[in-house]
């Protein structure tokens, strides 16, 4: 079973310090992504890439997706955002990639604050 690593606060503080704009509102991210039949495996394969690619973004504060060990077809997700810009920014990122591919079907249950 892959796990993320956990994100710390050391990491968020420094994440913290790439917004320019400190007024700007975070967007927050969380839920679950359940996997389809047959799709767990490529999930599994494109999550360390996509983990590591998105925690360099420069709006990200925060990334964290762990495989529910009693249900390992379901992912628990928590983002953090420096502003709606850099979450829109995230998503126009992951076109075209081994994550989109692996999680198009996936049923995704996600609250988003600020609300949008």
């Amino acid at each position: 079973m892959a796990r993320s690593k956990d994100h710390s606060n050391a990491q968020v503080k420094q994440n913290a310090n790439r917004n320019p704009n400190p007024n700007a509102k975070a967007l927050v991210l969380t839920g679950s992504l359940r996997a389809p039949e047959g799709a767990l495996a490529a999930i599994l394969a494109a999550l360390p890439e996509h983990i590591q690619r998105t925690r360099q973004e420069p709006g990200c504060l925060w990334f964290d997706v762990r495989q529910r060990a009693a249900e390992p077809q379901v992912f628990d997700v928590s983002e953090g955002f420096i502003s709606h810009a850099a979450f829109t920014a995230h998503q126009n990122r992951i076109r075209g990639t081994a994550w989109e591919a692996a999680t198009r079907e996936a049923e995704r249950e996600y609250s988003l604050w600020p609300k949008t």
